[in-house]
């Protein structure tokens, strides 16, 4: 799963960091002399390719790890085991339950 993560990084922001050091490294005038169209049409695919990097991540660790996908949809309340939101707030709920039955046994007893 590393391997897989590491690559579609490297693949991904690549191009932006190759652009980069062509822009630092080239000479002014041969910068110039390129089409705003072309300089601009390559800016918008490196960020695209940095978007699908972000995007690629969540769908590369569903694919590779089951203990993600576990997670994920605990997380999300939909996992078989109880969600980290209800336990979150089980304290509560066993408070309002508590304060139900003394209200139960205070009303039984009068």
């Amino acid at each position: 799963m590393l391997l897989a993560v590491v690559v579609s990084f490297f693949v991904c922001l690549s191009p932006y960091r190759l652009l980069t050091f062509y822009i630092v490294v080239t000479p002014a005038e041969r910068i110039a002399a390129i089409d705003s169209d072309t300089f601009f049409g390559l800016l918008n695919f490196c960020r695209i390719m940095f978007y699908l990097n972000s995007a690629g991540n969540p769908i590369l660790y569903n694919l590779m790890s089951s203990k993600f996908r576990r997670s994920f949809l605990r997380l999300c309340g939909l996992g078989g085991e109880e969600s980290a939101g209800a336990r979150r707030f089980a304290p509560a709920r066993q408070r309002r339950r508590n304060l139900n039955r003394e209200e139960e046994e205070e009303e039984e007893e009068l």
